[in-house]
């Protein structure tokens, strides 16, 4: 599998606080269209659980630009910064870090 780069944020999502009741709820990013579709039994109100991957799905171009930002500012504070003893403390965070944006991403951790 090759990975590729995600649609464009910012992504939002068609679910309204007065009409609860949908069969499909769409999460969708301008100019691209539909990028997710969460169905939900259209007899029954959206389920918490439901509701809280929407939202999930919804912030994840803003999660990933700011789980690239951290790791840059981890790795600043370990070579420049703390490069001596210290410096060691950080390899276990950046790697947890870089391990989730291997996973989003589709390509193997630096």
């Amino acid at each position: 599998m090759s990975a590729g780069k995600h649609t464009p944020g910012p992504w939002t999502n068609n679910l309204s606080a007065d009409w609860p009741y949908r069969q499909s709820v769409y999460v969708s990013a301008a100019n691209w269209g539909v990028v997710a579709t969460v169905n939900i039994d259209p007899s029954l109100a959206i389920h918490p659980q439901q509701l809280a991957n929407l939202h999930l799905m919804t912030a994840a171009p803003v999660m990933f630009d700011a789980l690239q930002t951290a790791i840059g500012v981890m790795k600043l504070q370990r070579d420049v910064i703390e490069r001596g003893a210290n410096a060691k403390a950080w390899d276990g965070p950046i790697a947890y870090l870089e391990a989730a944006l291997s996973k989003a991403t589709g390509l193997p951790q630096p």
